[in-house]
């Protein structure tokens, strides 16, 4: 009997006896369908086979979707989401969200041949397609959301990084404000450990979110330059990173500061009285409003202020009481309307006290000048070349108080018989005074020659007993004519030398003598003169030799010769005039008459 299939009848067999096959369902006879028995006790034929029909392969057996073909039968199946009709060849569509919401936890949908969960705004899908989280930190908040995968399309709120923005991001640490000056001021923050991370951003606004720097850097500190003086600023620095491709940013870490006042420049230190105790200095205000200073100052550190403080107009200073020959720290603090500068520092050391020690090696009075000290002399004296010691001032016009202490120059000039700017050599006045060839209008003054070698030339003053001036002529002569004067009158000759020494003028004491004109000679009538007579001319003459007399007149350096300068000073008194006129009794005066005078009327002899 063959395999899944039958035979008729069955039993035993006798010859001639037929037996037929026929297949079980779903099988098909392949071979003769029946064999007779022979005589010789074998089939006619082989006995056939029952092989598998495969339904599947006829118009897919009928099933809609699936057929698989099965020994002897053949089974129609429906892909995942569909289950088999009831005529077991149709499928139909599966609800899985009819059963236990399909096991979503919040929405579940069927689709043909499935289903799909879903969330809720604010919600996304989590990885194993049923449950639902919480959407990431997405910028606009959860409009932006994608709530199937996520995705924040719209970028990450400050904190949070990655696609989904569901990773955060830390602030910079450590932010620290230092260096401020009146533009700008250095701001630091401890580096950042995340593994996205590609750099730092700084933003400086003023309180009214007047945005003054927005820079990027690579670096952990930032350099902030360019601001206003004295004005509030908020700094914010946040870290940038980029993650699955997308650029996020921390949460700022903020911080405040205020610039400066700005400072003054240009300190520069000057010259003192007292270099060895005070330090003296200027200063350059800066172009800002400026309330005051204050000065700080001391050996190692400032520490000392200086009271009272500069004010605002004020540009110097002055501090005293110091040490000598010790180096002080000086710093000047502008003050403006809200904040102060940086101090504008110098340093400067006083000057050492060299009069501490012998007095400086100084005669009389040691003085400490910038850098060294000066020696000088009290009231009456005068610094020698060594410029330590001290002599006795020069022979000065008006006395000590014109002589300079320190040069000995005679600032008015000098007294008479005295020359050079010190008034230190004496000069002689001019000598053998002699008066000849007196008239009744005049005479002529005759003198040595002075040997000086600073000789400039002479001054003649003529001036009657009541001191007016009758003359007043310089000459370079030693001799000097003079006429125009009143007949039977007495007069007083007074003649210095002039000199010019070192660019300084100055004159001798005056030689002074006597002397009276003749009268007027008178007429004679017509009478015979012997011829002898009339050849003679009438003259007197009167010849002194006269001592110099001490001389009241005065001359500065720069006053000059000039005649008018000097007719009321070289004037004597009436009673020097007449003690010097006391020895003219002595004058020999031979006089002889002109003929000429009887024959000319109103003519003078």
């Amino acid at each position: 009997m063959p395999e899944n299939g039958a035979l008729s009848p069955e039993g035993a067999n006798s010859y001639n006896d037929v037996v037929t096959f026929t297949c079980n369902q779903g099988y098909q006879l392949e071979g003769a369908s029946s064999v007779r028995c022979q005589a010789d006790r074998t089939w006619s034929g082989p006995v056939p086979t029952c092989t598998d029909i495969d339904e599947c392969a006829t118009d897919n057996g009928g099933c809609a979707e699936t057929c698989t073909n099965v020994p002897g039968s053949y089974t129609c199946s429906c892909r995942q989401g569909y289950v088999l009709m009831p005529d077991k060849l149709g499928c139909e569509d599966t609800d899985e969200c009819a059963t236990d919401n399909g096991g979503c936890a919040q929405t579940c949908t069927n689709v043909p041949g499935s289903y799909n969960c879903s969330c809720r705004q604010g919600y996304v899908l989590m990885p194993d397609k049923l449950g639902c989280e919480v959407c990431g930190h997405c910028l606009g908040g959860d409009v932006n959301c994608d709530p199937v995968s996520g995705v924040c399309s719209a970028g990450c709120q400050d904190g949070w990084k990655t696609q989904l923005c569901d990773k955060a991001v830390d602030p910079p640490m450590d932010l620290t404000v230092t260096d401020i000056t009146d533009e700008g001021f250095k701001v630091t923050w401890s580096p950042s450990p995340d593994p996205d991370l590609q750099g730092y951003r700084v933003v400086v606004s003023e309180l009214d979110m007047t945005t003054a720097v927005n820079q990027s850097t690579i670096q952990t500190w930032l350099q902030v330059v360019g601001l206003t003086l004295e004005t509030d600023y908020i700094i914010r620095v946040t870290v940038s990173v980029l993650s699955d491709g997308s650029w996020a940013q921390s949460n700022a870490t903020t911080a405040e500061a205020t610039t400066r006042m700005v400072s003054s420049t240009a300190l520069e230190f000057v010259p003192v009285t007292e270099t060895t105790t005070s330090l003296g200095f200027t200063w350059v205000p800066p172009e800002a409003v400026v309330t005051g200073y204050r000065i700080m100052y001391g050996q190692e550190a400032a520490t000392e202020q200086l009271s009272p403080s500069p004010g605002p107009g004020e540009s110097s200073a002055l501090i005293g009481g110091l040490q000598p020959a010790v180096m002080y720290k000086v710093e000047i603090i502008t003050i403006g309307v809200r904040q102060e500068s940086l101090p504008l520092v110098g340093q400067k050391e006083t000057e050492p006290d060299e009069c501490a020690t012998e007095n400086g090696r100084c005669d009389q009075i040691c003085t400490n000048v910038p850098g060294s000290y000066r020696c000088f002399c009290r009231h009456g004296f005068v610094l020698i070349e060594d410029s330590h010691g001290c002599r006795v001032c020069g022979h000065c016009l008006g006395g000590d108080v014109n002589c300079d202490p320190v040069s000995g120059v005679c600032s008015a000039g000098c007294q008479d018989g005295w020359k050079t700017q010190l008034c230190d050599k004496a000069v002689d006045p001019p000598m053998d005074l002699t008066v000849t060839d007196i008239t009744d209008e005049g005479f002529k003054v005759t003198w040595s020659p002075s040997p000086d070698p600073d000789l400039q030339g002479y001054r003649v003053v003529v001036s009657e007993l009541d001191m007016t001036t009758a003359a007043n002529q310089s000459t370079d002569e030693a001799w000097f004519p003079v006429v125009g004067l009143f007949p039977e009158t007495a007069y007083i000759i007074r003649v210095t030398a002039l000199f010019s020494s070192g660019g300084w003028r100055s004159q001798s004491e005056a030689a002074v003598i006597p002397a009276r004109t003749a009268a007027t000679p008178t007429t004679i009538p017509p009478t015979t003169i012997p011829a002898a007579t009339t050849q003679q001319t009438s003259r007197m003459t009167t010849r002194l030799s006269t001592k110099p007399a001490t001389s009241t007149v005065q001359h500065a350096p720069e006053a000059g010769w000039d005649e008018e300068s000097s007719d009321d000073a070289t004037t004597p008194s009436a009673a020097e005039t007449t003690k010097q006129t006391s020895g003219m009794s002595h004058i020999h005066v031979h006089q002889t008459l002109d003929s000429n005078c009887t024959t000319r009327i109103g003519y003078r002899c």
